[in-house]
């Protein structure tokens, strides 16, 4: 599946899922890096082996890249290769999360946890989440 720009409507449930899930982090103790038109432009994340990830969160014990798609992107080239990219920073102590967001319903009926969870199957350091903004729910699947 080739990158093509989102839709509207999906790049909106992008956009809100990413700052849903920065102010989470930010309320459980994480320093946050967040690449959000409303987040302050002195913590957006930096491109790690050339790929801008969505955010990046620290704490005393964890350092965390989240990159959000959605049912229609997780497959593409891109992120494919973004996910390639961050798990090679797992070396050093990061763990990604590829985070699926929109109705878990529709994602396990679309069987996009399955897929999601076999591309990242040969990627020791990425594992596979579920945001349910409607809900206020995130999961960690692997």
């Amino acid at each position: 599946m080739l990158n093509q720009p989102r839709s509207m409507r999906d790049q909106k449930l992008h956009d809100d899922s990413i700052l849903f899930l920065a102010e989470e982090l930010v309320k459980r103790g994480y320093n946050v890096l967040a690449d959000h038109g409303s987040w302050p432009l002195s913590n957006q994340p930096i491109a790690i082996n050339g790929y801008k990830p969505d955010i990046i969160a620290m704490n005393s014990f964890e350092r965390c890249i989240y990159e959000v798609e959605t049912s229609k992107s997780y497959q593409s080239r891109y992120t494919v290769n973004q996910l390639v990219s961050f798990n090679m920073k797992g070396k050093e102590d990061f763990t990604t999360y590829l985070v699926l967001t929109g109705s878990e319903y529709k994602l396990l009926v679309g069987g996009h946890f399955l897929k999601a969870q076999t591309i990242t199957r040969n990627m020791e350091y990425v594992r596979v989440a579920h945001l349910d903004l409607a809900r206020s729910e995130y999961q960690v699947f692997t």
